[in-house]
């Protein structure tokens, strides 16, 4: 069993950073790499593809468009693949005083659940 892993193509948040906008589309280069990498399994000899799985953010299924296209396969959409937010500079406030005490808010998912989420994941890729 092969599995190949890829990356989402550019997101506009990526680019920006706007908060808010995590769940963002594919930029326009990020179109065109989604487009190279299904003209990469298109023309990957000996290489049969068998499933397709993404995240079910919106980025991650613009990139397997192409790929579903030009594979004629179906896409799978599998929340244990989307990744976390873990930007927790995100959450702090621009400027504080050094002295005054600032609560980090806990993350969520917190790091052990996201371990737990990929290992889902991962076993269903492999079973």
């Amino acid at each position: 069993m092969q599995i190949f892993l890829a990356r989402h193509g550019q997101s506009r948040w990526q680019v920006s950073r706007v908060d808010g906008d995590w769940d963002s589309p594919l930029t326009e280069l990020g179109q065109k790499q989604a487009q190279h990498l299904g003209q990469w399994a298109a023309s990957a000899d000996g290489i049969q593809f068998q499933h397709i799985r993404v995240s079910p953010l919106q980025r991650a299924r613009q990139t397997a468009a192409p790929l579903a296209e030009v594979l004629a396969q179906p896409v799978t959409l599998d929340p244990n693949l989307r990744e976390a937010e873990f930007l927790v500079s995100d959450h702090l406030p621009s400027s504080t005083d050094p002295l005054s005490p600032y609560q980090i808010p806990e993350l969520s998912p917190t790091y052990n659940e996201f371990k737990e989420q990929v290992a889902a994941g991962w076993a269903a890729l492999v079973a």
